[in-house]
Formats: structure tokens, C-alpha cells, sequence
């Protein structure tokens, strides 16, 4: 049953990752941040890629806002949520 799960868990991610894809590219996050389910989860609790040190600092204000529009919807709850508000009202 545990593989049976896990698949379909697999399944999900690799859904949700085909639908919101072309946004995620569109924000500028380089692929290796949203293309594992894990890292991208520690990407939107701390708000930076612990691997290679990439921040949403290094967006342009842009994508910096296309970015924030994107977790504030689809992840409002995250800590990520709250630092690109900040972000991006810092550079308005």
C-alpha cells in the first residue's frame, strides 16, 4: 500500500508541476528550485536554496512581483508569502 501512496503522491507533484510550470519559469526561479518536490518545499519555508544559495533577491522587481503573486496565491500561509511582500514593497 506505502508504494502504492508514494506513486500517487509522485503523480500529484509532477501535475501540479506541469499546470504551474510556465508561471514558475515566467517569476525567473531557476528550474533547479521548483523541479524537486523537497527543495521547492524548503524554498517557500525559508526563502532561499540552502544547495546553491539562490534568493528571491536576485529577481528582478518584475519577476520579484510575478513571484509574490504566485505564493500569495497558491501558498498564502508560506513564510516565503510574507518575505516577498516585504521584497517587493521595498523596491516599489
Amino acid at each position: 500500500m506505502g508504494f502504492r501512496r508514494d506513486s500517487e503522491h509522485a503523480r500529484n507533484w509532477s501535475k501540479w508541476l506541469a499546470q504551474h510550470r510556465s508561471e514558475l519559469v515566467e517569476c525567473g526561479l531557476p528550474d533547479f528550485i521548483y523541479c524537486d518536490e523537497a527543495r521547492w518545499g524548503h524554498f517557500l519555508g525559508h526563502g532561499y536554496d540552502h544547495e546553491s544559495g539562490w534568493q528571491p533577491e536576485m529577481l528582478s522587481l518584475v519577476e520579484l512581483q510575478r513571484l509574490r503573486a504566485f505564493v500569495a496565491r497558491e501558498f498564502p500561509e508560506s513564510d516565503l508569502s510574507a518575505e516577498l511582500r516585504v521584497l517587493s514593497n521595498d523596491d516599489e
